[in-house]
C-alpha cells in the first residue's frame, strides 16, 4: 500500500484516490493556512503511485521539483512531496490494501482484498472483513459493528486506525483470477471419531485441498446445521443455517477468544485459497449474535 510520513512523525495509508488539504473534507487535512483546501491528489493508476497539483495556490513539488498544471508525477519510495510548507515522505508505493495500524507502536499489519487480521496473521485475536463485497465490519469476541475509512478502534488496550485501502480497478490478470465463494462445492471428511475434519472443494474449474485443522470442526458444525434446516421444506433458504454464538460455544465446547480466533483462521484459510470474497464463508446476521456456513453447497463423508 502507499505509506506516507507527515512532518510530525504520523504514517498515513494512502486510499487508491487520496486528497491532501486545508479542507475537513479531505482524506488527509493540513493543518497549514498556507496550503489550499484541496491541495493536492495521490492516486494508484498503472501499477504504481502518482500526486497532482489540484490547482493550490502555493503549489506542489516532488523532490524540489514544481508540478506542473494538469500534469500528474509518478512517484517512488522516499520521494519528498512538497505542498506548500508541508512535506510527506513516501515510506512505501506497493497497490492499495487494507491495513490496521496501531497507534500506540507504529505497527502497520496489511491485509488481504477482503479480510485483515488484529494484531497479526500469526496470532489473530480479532479481525475487519468486508461482508458482501460492501461494508467493512470489525469482529471482536463474537460481537460486530461497521467500520469506515480512518476509523479508531480499541483491542486488547491497544488503539488502532483502519483503512479500507479504497476502490480501486483490478488489473486484467486480477480479474481473471477471481474465485468465488458461490462457485465452490465444500466437502468435509470427517473421521469416525471426529477427531479429524479434512475440508476440500471444487470449483471454477480447480480443486482445492484446504487442509486438516482444528478449526475446521467450527465450520462443521455450522454445515450440519444448514444441512439439518435445509431439510425442513417449510423453511426458506434465508433461513437456513443460523446459529447464536453462545449456543455454538455450548456445541464447541470453547469459550468465545478461542472461537473467535478460529473464525479468524478460518477466513485466512479461505483468503489464501485465493477466494476474493473468503470473509463470506462465515456470515453474521446483522443486528444478532447468529452466525451461519455462508454456503449452501456442501457434502459431509465419514472415513
Amino acid at each position: 500500500m502507499g505509506l506516507v510520513r507527515l512532518p510530525d512523525d504520523r504514517l498515513v495509508v494512502l486510499l487508491a484516490e487520496h486528497v491532501f488539504g486545508r479542507s475537513r473534507r479531505c482524506d488527509t487535512v493540513v493543518e497549514d493556512p498556507d496550503t489550499s483546501s484541496r491541495h493536492a491528489l495521490f492516486f494508484w493508476h498503472d501499477e504504481q503511485w502518482w500526486v497532482r497539483d489540484l490547482g493550490s495556490t502555493n503549489g506542489t513539488f516532488v523532490n524540489g521539483e514544481a508540478i506542473a498544471g494538469g500534469k500528474a508525477i509518478a512517484l517512488s519510495v522516499k520521494d519528498v512531496v512538497k505542498l506548500a510548507n508541508h512535506s510527506l515522505s513516501l515510506q512505501e508505493t506497493s497497490a492499495p490494501n487494507p491495513a490496521v495500524l496501531c497507534l500506540d507502536t507504529g505497527e502497520l499489519q496489511t491485509g488481504e482484498p477482503s479480510l485483515i487480521l488484529i494484531p497479526n496473521a500469526d496470532e489473530p485475536t480479532a479481525s475487519a472483513y468486508l461482508a458482501k463485497g460492501s461494508q467493512w465490519w470489525l469482529d471482536i469476541e463474537g460481537q460486530s459493528s461497521e467500520l469506515v475509512d480512518g476509523q479508531i478502534f480499541r483491542h486488547n488496550e491497544r488503539n488502532y486506525r483502519f483503512f479500507s485501502g479504497g476502490k480501486f480497478a483490478p488489473t486484467a490478470q486480477h480479474a481473471t483470477s477471481t474465485l468465488r465463494l458461490s462457485e465452490l462445492e465444500l466437502e468435509f471428511r470427517v473421521s469416525l471419531d471426529e477427531e479429524h475434519v479434512e475440508l476440500a472443494g471444487q470449483g471454477g474449474g480447480r480443486r482445492f485441498d484446504l487442509g486438516s485443522r482444528a478449526c475446521n470442526y467450527v465450520l462443521l458444525t455450522l454445515a450440519r446445521q444448514r444441512q439439518h434446516d435445509g431439510a425442513d421444506a417449510s423453511l426458506p433458504e434465508t433461513s437456513h443455517g443460523w446459529v447464536d454464538s453462545l449456543d455454538l460455544l455450548k456445541m464447541l465446547g470453547c469459550n468465545e477468544t478461542k472461537l473467535s480466533v478460529d473464525i479468524c483462521r478460518i477466513r485466512q484459510v479461505f483468503s489464501k485459497a485465493g477466494f476474493d470474497d473468503a470473509s463470506d464463508i462465515i456470515e453474521r446476521r446483522r443486528g444478532t449474535r447468529q452466525l451461519r456456513l455462508g454456503l449452501a453447497n456442501v457434502t459431509i463423508v465419514q472415513v
